[in-house]
């Protein structure tokens, strides 16, 4: 990487520090939730103050401000794109309505933690949301419509999209929370409607997910080979799963297109699902340890790409009796394993016997 002769650092850009800060802030509250552990060892997190909150959003902020010589120029030819036409000023109040509600909302689910354990991680998400949605929107005041504004409400869309599919299977959320959602989702629908964009994925998460399945199903592919030999059943194996490797490096690459579209995103990954169903059911009958670890870790890179996609979850039966099984694999192998003497040392042994 170039050093920038003037002051010694590395010319990085707005986007890499946005993300470098983003990654602060995601940790940050896990920091605070241990501290608050060790102090009074409860048995869930009490809830930060709004003040706090607020605190930690104005201070991310700064940090990403503060330094003028980490922006990338913005004369012309300095940016390798097209200048958006959309109308700034309508945008504007846009993005701060909606920077606005994201805080609101944040305070909210910073709340509701307390009675609401599971929202923990979502929580923590919306406040990372939060401060990245006010550096947006202290853009937008800066500046006029440039490619790089318009790309970071794209990804500040794909965010909270993802976010909004989370909160919504959430049971308990209080109505104040279900309305801020709902005007957040109308705003960031006239924020797309005033840039002419579609609804956004996180396509960098979408890649990365995307080429671990690749590299999930290559071990799948070791493990048949080792595990099962050149048998003709084997063989039918590693032919089925050799066409679903090839199937996700096709999702790797359009989602790696930024001109593919989300149904042609989605219409990739249902092809490699529809297929991957019945040979997992199929390679389970083998009963064989690595197989089954193999057959887990796509399950389950798989299952982060239907999420990711923002995909309803429907009940698939053969899905739930292949989980199922793992369970009671699961459950036999624990009490293999587990000694009798260790059994009877644990807290209510009889009841733990039993």
């Amino acid at each position: 990487m170039p050093i920038d002769q003037s002051s010694g650092r590395p010319p990085w850009s707005r986007k890499v520090r946005h993300q470098l800060l983003c990654g602060f802030v995601f940790v940050a509250p896990c920091l605070w939730s241990t501290e608050a552990y060790s102090q009074r060892n409860p048995s869930i997190r009490p809830p930060h103050s709004r003040e706090s909150m607020r605190g930690f959003i104005d201070d991310y902020t700064k940090s990403l401000d503060s330094d003028a010589d980490f922006d990338l120029p913005r004369e012309s030819g300095s940016i390798q794109a097209v200048t958006p036409s959309f109308d700034i000023k309508q945008l504007r109040p846009l993005v701060r309505k909606f920077s606005d509600t994201m805080t609101q909302l944040s305070y909210g689910l910073n709340e509701e933690m307390g009675r609401i354990p599971g929202l923990r991680q979502s929580n923590t998400e919306a406040l990372r949301l939060s401060a990245t949605a006010v550096i947006v929107s202290k853009h937008a005041e800066k500046h006029g419509a440039d490619p790089l504004l318009q790309e970071e409400i794209q990804q500040v869309d794909a965010d909270w999209r993802e976010l909004a599919f989370r909160l919504e299977r959430i049971p308990g959320l209080s109505g104040e929370s279900k309305d801020l959602m709902k005007v957040l989702n109308e705003t960031s629908q006239r924020i797309r409607q005033v840039i002419g964009i579609q609804p956004q994925l996180n396509r960098q998460r979408l890649l990365l997910k995307a080429a671990s399945l690749v590299a999930d199903l290559e071990g799948l592919q070791e493990d048949l080979a080792t595990e099962l030999g050149n048998g003709e059943d084997a063989q039918t194996y590693r032919r089925s799963v050799s066409r679903l490797r090839q199937i996700a490096l096709n999702l790797v690459t359009v989602i790696r297109d930024d001109r593919s579209e989300s149904k042609v995103i989605v219409e990739a990954y249902k092809q490699f699902e529809t297929l991957w169903g019945p040979v997992a059911s199929k390679l389970q009958e083998e009963e064989n340890r690595y197989i089954d670890h193999g057959i887990r870790r796509v399950a389950a890179a798989t299952s982060e790409i239907h999420q990711l996609l923002l995909l309803p979850h429907k009940m698939d039966q053969s899905q739930f009796i292949q989980l199922s099984s793992y369970l009671r694999k699961d459950i036999d192998e624990f009490f293999e394993r587990t000694p009798l003497l260790l059994v009877m040392q644990l807290p209510k042994a009889k009841q733990a016997l039993s």
